[in-house]
């Protein structure tokens, strides 16, 4: 299966968020994790190998992203207003950088099982957030 990793900068966070794309070509499909969850929740939890027919398939490709609900609506520690500005960052991260950053941020890419030089994506596929909780959800005609 033809994988890459590819840790975007994300602002007003201390880290970057981590987007992990697994397969070549099919409807892109984004993948968020379980609350506080990181990109490789997926893989780790099985749910990878639930849908890797698909996937090898090429009818989908799967974003994976990390979640931001440790620095977010799960830090009891900060009030509801930061809480709020925290998940609108998040949001403009997961909307405006692990969107398109697959393709734009070749040069960020960590790791890839097939290639070493980029990662690409198909210029007609548009990402469309869709919350996934921990049992996925496939969908495909």
């Amino acid at each position: 299966m033809d994988t890459a990793r590819v840790e975007l900068s994300a602002a007003g966070f201390d880290r970057p968020g981590t987007v992990l794309r697994y397969g070549h070509w099919g409807r892109p499909v984004l993948v968020f994790p379980c609350e506080a969850g990181r990109a490789w929740d997926f893989a780790d939890r099985g749910m990878l190998a639930a849908v890797t027919p698909l996937v090898d398939a090429g009818r989908v490709k799967l974003y994976c992203v990390d979640s931001a609900d440790d620095r977010t609506w799960s830090d009891r520690s900060i009030p509801l207003e930061d809480r709020a500005r925290g998940h609108a960052a998040y949001t403009s991260w997961v909307t405006d950088r692990a969107r398109s950053g697959p393709s734009a941020a070749s040069s960020q890419v960590v790791s890839d099982a097939s290639r070493s030089d980029q990662v690409t994506r198909s210029p007609t596929a548009k990402a469309s957030p869709q919350h996934c909780s921990c049992q996925p959800s496939i969908h495909t005609t």
